[in-house]
């Protein structure tokens, strides 16, 4: 399934961390920035979905390099205008909505298995689903 190119277009960025405020309540983001510094180390985090950057922007204040992947440029637009917004790297990528549903994910092109070798990229123990970028 591809994105739809308006669906987190402006409108929806415009009112996204007000209408979702209960996400970004530190009580909800405290925790999970915790465990994703603990988890990150010394190291870099890579978040997909970044939008207006509520995990990426606290995380990249306690020191922790992030970079974000969303396909919604609206809201990574938001997210770069945000005070801290230019600690966060960001990439605006138009390809699949759900990787979680497209088999195996260390298959690729020539290119994306040059960058896994470049990153190192390692598995956390018993973490499903995260891994170490070192």
């Amino acid at each position: 399934m591809q994105p739809t190119d308006d669906h987190f277009g402006e409108q929806v960025a415009a009112t996204y961390d007000e209408s979702a405020a209960a996400m970004f309540a530190p009580s909800v983001v405290d925790p999970a920035v915790d465990f994703l510094a603990e988890a990150a180390g010394a190291g870099p985090a890579l978040e997909f979905g970044v939008g207006t950057g509520r995990i990426a922007l606290p995380l990249a204040a306690r020191g922790v390099r992030v970079h974000g992947i969303d396909s919604a440029p609206a809201m990574v637009a938001r997210l770069r205008a945000k005070p801290g917004g230019d600690t966060v790297g960001a990439t605006v990528w138009k390809g699949y909505s759900d990787i979680s549903s497209h088999g195996d994910p260390t298959a690729g092109t020539d290119s994306d298995a040059a960058r896994r070798k470049e990153t190192r990229g390692a598995p956390i123990p018993g973490r499903r689903g995260l891994r170490r970028i070192e």
